[in-house]
């Protein structure tokens, strides 16, 4: 079943609210963590010297979704995951360590 909104559960019988989804709104801890997530993507964006438009041009995720990623108010998709993780040349698991 496709995830409906807030405003079309209350009208329809049969809708069910997904247990996250776009009627959930997020806790601090999945902000603080989409945040924390952003600030080490930009990191080793940085590191390479690449702008965003670069990096969104060469790993196929629009520039202005990936800016969103990097300010932590987007959720980046596994898969977006990775195609950033390949073009900055690392593994995904770099962008949920402390450190670089």
């Amino acid at each position: 079943m496709a995830a409906v909104c807030c405003d079309t559960v209350e009208r329809l019988d049969r809708a069910v609210r997904l247990p996250y989804g776009p009627c959930v709104p997020p806790t601090d801890l999945d902000l603080a963590r989409r945040k924390a997530l952003g600030r080490r993507i930009r990191e080793t964006r940085e590191a390479l010297n690449l702008s965003q438009v670069e990096l969104a041009a060469r790993s196929g995720v629009d520039r202005s979704y990936l800016g969103g990623i990097e300010r932590g108010t987007r959720r980046p998709t596994v898969d977006m995951l990775w195609q950033l993780a390949d073009v900055l040349q690392v593994t995904p698991a770099v962008f949920f360590t402390k450190s670089l």
